[in-house]
């Protein structure tokens, strides 16, 4: 598939251009111009780098990106991870409020859906979009019982902050 192609389809079903977010959001670094893997992580960090070219990609689709706030000079680490991805012509597609805002692919009404929620609402108005969903169980569900579907269908548990009866 053809770069740019990807890139539009990506930008029109992202909404990319009407989501205000705290870096450039969608191609960040242009690479090779034909696309036939795509490796999904959520950062651009140079392990993920690494992992993604180990497993040939040609484009890394990430929800955090590395532009951030304003410029910065490429040197010591920063400066190594552009030139890893300059060197292996590597594309880097970043989208970041605009995947939390997704109602369909977004990593929240994912992580609602895994959990068996059903979306009744959208909250946490950022940048003039709505980025949370407001979500309840059919039936009720426990706290811990929703604790265990989150680590069978997403990963451990790293902290849980209860408020009310568990």
């Amino acid at each position: 598939m053809k770069r740019t192609d990807l890139v539009a389809y990506l930008d029109a079903y992202l909404d990319i251009a009407n989501i205000k977010d705290y870096g450039p959001q969608g191609l960040q670094i242009e690479g090779r111009a034909e696309v036939n893997h795509i490796v999904g992580l959520v950062d651009a960090h140079q392990p993920c780098v690494d992992a993604a070219l180990a497993h040939n990609a040609d484009l890394m689709l990430v929800h955090h990106g590395i532009f951030w706030g304003g410029p910065k000079r490429l040197q010591g680490s920063y400066g190594n991870l552009v030139r890893s991805f300059m060197q292996a012509d590597l594309n880097l597609y970043a989208a970041h409020l605009p995947l939390d805002a997704h109602p369909t692919v977004g990593n929240n009404a994912e992580l609602a859906r895994r959990l068996g929620l059903e979306i009744s609402d959208w909250w946490a108005n950022v940048n003039g979009r709505k980025i949370a969903v407001l979500a309840t169980a059919p039936g009720g569900v426990p706290l811990h019982a929703l604790v265990t579907r989150f680590a069978q269908t997403v990963g451990p548990v790293k902290l849980l902050q209860a408020h009310g009866p568990i």
